[in-house]
């Protein structure tokens, strides 16, 4: 099972690395055929030399259809979106949330009303939607029919970042983002009877709502609701970053720790059903129902799904098979699984974290537990979680420095402070969640929360502040990351088989992180110059800064740049020889035409910015078309690089 999850993934890899955007599925169905006709015709000669033939049919037979499921799940994403605005309808399916300026929910667009027919033609994709709030029209809630005016439009890659905002969509199931402004949107009624989904959310938010009510609010309720149903929209970022310094991130994003901390309370409570006939299988089946219900009632989480998956497989062996379960065969059926259901989970951070984790700790805790055995009953707990921290923190280790490039440093001491508080505040969410209903009872609860919460992020922001709590700006590349990879995997497999070749392999994993990091020292990469976001930023490597001065024109890589953003170049008046511009950058705030920039510059060419509105972006163009001044639209592209960087 491991061969073939690992064969399923390494085809979604390959048609999402080479095949993106294109339609490969006659090709790949075609293959797909052959390579199941090879292993038919394998199956059959049953000489020992046709063996390996047939496990390679079976292998490619298997990245054939993770190819196809993913161009698939890609098809019923992609569509292409209008330029200008549209009338659409829509539902709304999750309960709204406020952001900075705008309400904000994801919303299942409809139909969109045809300019020549006036007819309603069905498009059938999810959208993130944020609209402003009109005085004129009730507050949207789940499940609302809406009309509305809006350029929707899947967001582009950002080649200052490295973040394709677009792609990130896609792999959620969404196929764009679009701002709906006030008065442009409206009401029309209920989409019917809400799913079962939405219900579990409405659930969600009214047991939050009841809690901050009975006086638990700010970063305790925060913590509270990332902790019990996995609600991060209320964390602020100071929060995040004390957390992470202190490595007790995992905390608040919901995970297999959370998953069985659940599951034992749900098999303490449903014991006696284990009294009646039948009982153990009934037991089972409810446990197995609720945390399937907790998955819904959280949103889904990745890492949430992998451990209830484990856990229902984990059910189903106990009841039908008598051999004794293997965690990395049910983690490998678990991961075949859920590509299965949805190919664009592998690119997930959360997954790939949650897999590598569990498949540490099923690895390494043998090992770290029977050198533990002959110590007394208190210390080797201890020793225990220390070790489970430590191999989770080796599976995901190669993952952290890639994508945070940090590493914290106490997370040892971190862990074991913070794992006993976790699991005392769930248990006591549970309680109080059953009590609700008895004021005094939930009073009392509510309190025993706000006090552990309030110790335990008193506790994380203190290790924070330490000095050299959290190595940062320590990334590495993706071929740094594999040789990691490679590596403890070397290290994990002389632990089983102490071979010369695991050695072998090992040093020269080794030999290659030191090798890519000489030559990136030796070669460092050049720094590059960036339109984005109504600033001029310079890029190296992996890190960026914005150039910020009181009079935005600046001088940088050989090339003259000036920044409009407000009405002050229409304050000014040209006294003498208009100043050369490689570029003006015409950003959001705006305000005057480019006819009264004339007078004070030479301009060889205008960057119309992503974030000018669709009316004034328009009016921008024509007025460079009638002037005969070339443009650059970075409507869909995020940022522009407007030149490498010059030294001389």
């Amino acid at each position: 099972m491991f061969r073939l999850a690992c064969s399923l993934a390494a085809g979604i890899f390959f048609a999402d690395t080479f095949l993106y955007g294109s339609d490969a599925s006659p090709w790949l169905y075609a293959a797909f055929g052959l390579a199941v006709g090879g292993a038919w015709g394998c199956h059959f000669l049953r000489h020992r030399r046709y063996s390996g033939l047939f496990g390679g049919c079976v292998a490619l037979a298997f990245a054939l259809l993770g190819a196809v499921l993913l161009q698939r799940q890609q098809r019923q994403t992609g569509y292409d979106w209008p330029v200008q605005e549209k009338v659409w309808r829509g539902v709304v399916k999750e309960v709204p949330h406020w952001g900075k300026k705008t309400w904000q929910a994801m919303v299942e667009v409809e139909a969109v009303c045809s300019d020549t027919t006036d007819r309603w033609l069905p498009v059938g994709r999810s959208v993130r939607l944020y609209w402003m709030p009109d005085s004129l029209q009730e507050p949207l809630a789940c499940g609302d029919r809406l009309c509305f005016r809006a350029r929707l439009e899947r967001p582009a890659g950002n080649e200052l970042t490295g973040f394709d905002y677009g792609r990130y969509l896609e792999r959620k199931g969404l196929a764009g983002t679009g701002i709906v402004y006030a008065g442009n949107w409206r009401k029309v009624g209920q989409a019917g009877r809400m799913g079962l989904q939405q219900r579990l959310w409405r659930l969600r938010d009214s047991w939050l709502s009841k809690l901050h009510g009975e006086g638990l609010e700010g970063d305790a309720l925060a913590v509270v609701a990332a902790l019990t149903v996995g609600e991060k929209r209320e964390l602020t970022p100071e929060l995040k970053v004390a957390y992470s310094a202190a490595g007790a991130s995992h905390i608040l994003a919901l995970s297999g720790m959370h998953v069985g901390i659940l599951a034992a309370l749900l098999l303490a409570v449903s014991y006696p059903l284990r009294w009646a006939r039948g009982g153990r299988l009934l037991q089972s089946l409810c446990v197995v129902a609720a945390l399937w219900g907790f998955v819904a009632l959280s949103g889904g989480s990745v890492s949430a799904v992998r451990a209830v998956t484990l856990f229902t497989l984990y059910v189903v062996a106990a009841r039908f098979t008598e051999s004794r379960y293997s965690g990395m065969y049910g983690l490998s059926l678990a991961v075949f699984l859920m590509l299965l259901y949805r190919p664009a989970w592998l690119f997930d951070v959360g997954f790939q974290l949650s897999v590598s984790a569990v498949a540490f700790l099923l690895l390494l805790h043998p090992f770290l537990w029977q050198w533990t055995m002959k110590t007394p009953w208190g210390i080797r707990q201890v020793l225990r979680l220390m070790g489970m921290s430590v191999a989770a923190q080796c599976g995901t280790l190669p993952f952290v420095l890639y994508y945070f490039g940090t590493f914290p440093v106490f997370f040892l001491l971190t862990n074991l402070l913070v794992i006993p508080l976790a699991t005392v505040l769930l248990w006591l969410s549970v309680a109080t969640l059953a009590v609700s209903s008895w004021m005094p009872a939930s009073r009392l609860g509510v309190w025993s929360l706000q006090e552990v919460v309030g110790g335990m992020n008193a506790l994380m922001e203190g290790i924070s502040r330490w000095e050299g709590s959290q190595l940062t700006q320590f990334y590495v590349s993706g071929l740094q990351s594999f040789l990691l990879f490679v590596a403890l995997g070397a290290a994990v497999g002389w632990l089983y088989v102490r071979r010369p070749n695991r050695l072998i392999l090992l040093l020269l994993a080794c030999v290659g992180l030191a090798a890519t990091g000489v030559a990136a020292r030796l070669f460092p990469e050049s720094p590059s110059v960036h339109l984005y976001d109504g600033a001029v930023c310079v890029k190296q490597g992996r890190d960026w800064h914005r150039l910020s001065d009181e009079l935005p024109i600046y001088n940088v890589g050989g090339c003259r740049v000036a920044v409009a953003d407000d009405g002050r170049w229409e304050r000014l008046e040209c006294t003498g020889e208009r100043l050369r511009l490689d570029y003006l950058y015409i950003c959001r705030g705006f305000r005057g035409r480019l006819r009264t920039l004339s007078g004070l510059f030479e301009v060889k060419q205008v960057v119309l910015d992503d974030a000018l509105s669709s009316g004034q972006a328009e009016r921008l163009r024509r007025e460079c078309r009638e002037s005969g001044m070339t443009f650059i639209d970075l409507t869909g592209k995020g940022s522009w690089q407007i030149v490498p960087w010059n030294e001389k």
